[in-house]
């Protein structure tokens, strides 16, 4: 129903994820070349302070998760970007290393408060036969974070200078605090409504594999856990690396950012074309093929040309934004809502580990061997993996 107060939580939290991976993600990888040269740090130095932040989110998911189930989304993300807003400010007056680890120590515990996993816990709750299209709406949206952001933060870059363009993003970051406040709401009876806005007697109980909340005793769970923690290694690598990637290979500044702006594209393609495959095909299934083709596309990465790196934009970008819903439906349809934030928060926590050291080691692969190669090859085999694991949860399920 159009007039559902649900759509409207839909649409403030698609407006506070798309400025949250905008400034809590992409903009690292604008800002890391010039701040290396200001301060005389290196690219392993910069990427540990990425991958803490990282590492932070995973660690702080399963905590978070559970006061997500008890008290919802509201507090937690309007907190998030009020404070992410004040650090983003310290970050922008650092000159010392150990206060840069120390601002993205925060931004880390930020980044878990208002990324996709709190809004997909609080639509899990608001939505049930309209959850996929509520998800949809909201990673369609923040799938343009990085067109929109990559190439306004190399505008505010070239413009502002880089300490000056961080205080513009933190000045956006705060402004969602209140929107998020005013408007997110714990759960549909809070307003005297049912879920979905459908008549009581409809049936949105969950259709799900289990509401009980040792969920980590299955094996499904773990299968999929692996999987999605293995394939997010390569979105935690290419975030802060893409850019600084490119520009070894001798591509500007401004192909840097087209690329990377592409890439948000092609996620919101990706994602419309898997939500009309779900009415055709398994989840399983199209999981365990978006695995494949995210690898093919890094694959092509590896050529070291032009027409190579617009077929990596075409095959990674479109399977990115797939994976991102594909995760949010399988744990819809495997556990409850009632549990959601929890199980969510333990994948996010599995993916933390998995993939918050990835950025630093790619950092250190390319400071042995002068070039990314290595850690490309790697996070090739990564999504080989995680594609074979998925697929082996049909047969547990």
């Amino acid at each position: 129903m159009p007039s559902f107060y649900g759509w409207r939580i839909v649409w403030a939290l698609s407006v506070s994820t798309t400025v949250a991976y905008g400034v809590l993600y992409y903009s690292f990888a604008v800002f890391v070349q010039p701040m290396e040269l200001e301060l005389g740090w290196n690219r392993a130095e910069t990427s540990g302070a990425f991958s803490l932040a990282m590492l932070v989110a995973g660690l702080a998911a399963p905590l978070l998760g559970r006061i997500l189930d008890q008290r919802g989304a509201r507090e937690i993300m309007s907190f998030g970007a009020l404070l992410g807003s004040g650090l983003l400010l310290l970050w922008s007056f650092t000159s010392s290393l150990w206060l840069l680890y120390l601002t993205w120590f925060g931004l880390g515990l930020c980044a878990s408060a208002t990324f996709y996993d709190p809004a997909f816990t609080a639509i899990a709750v608001w939505f049930k036969q309209h959850r996929a299209k509520a998800m949809l709406t909201i990673t369609l949206v923040a799938g343009l974070a990085s067109t929109i952001f990559v190439p306004l933060d190399t505008w505010l870059l070239e413009t502002l200078g880089w300490r000056s363009a961080v205080r513009v993003l933190a000045v956006l970051m705060l402004l969602t605090a209140p929107l998020l406040w005013w408007v997110v709401r714990r759960r549909p009876h809070d307003l005297g409504l049912t879920v979905d806005g459908l008549p009581e007697d409809v049936n949105t109980s969950p259709t799900t594999l289990t509401s009980s909340s040792k969920f980590w005793v299955s094996q499904v769970f773990w299968l999929v856990a692996l999987a999605f923690a293995l394939a997010r290694t390569a979105v935690s690598v290419l975030a802060p690396h893409l850019v600084p990637l490119l520009r070894e290979r001798g591509f500007s500044s401004g192909f840097a950012a087209l690329v990377s702006g592409s890439i948000g594209v092609l996620q919101l393609v990706g994602r419309i074309f898997f939500t009309n495959l779900t009415s055709r095909a398994g989840l399983v299934w199209l999981s365990s093929l978006a695995f494949l083709i995210h690898g093919l596309g890094i694959f092509f990465l590896t050529i070291q040309t032009e027409w190579a790196v617009w077929a990596f934009v075409l095959f990674y970008g479109a399977t990115n934004g797939a994976i991102t819903l594909t995760r949010a439906a399988l744990l819809g349809e495997l556990f409850a809502p009632s549990i959601y934030g929890r199980v969510n928060g333990a994948v996010s926590f599995l993916v933390a580990l998995s993939s918050a050291l990835m950025p630093f080691a790619a950092g250190l692969l390319h400071n042995q061997t002068g070039n990314y190669q290595l850690a490309l090859w790697l996070l090739v085999g990564a999504l080989i993996l995680s594609s074979g694991l998925v697929f082996a949860v049909k047969g547990r399920s």
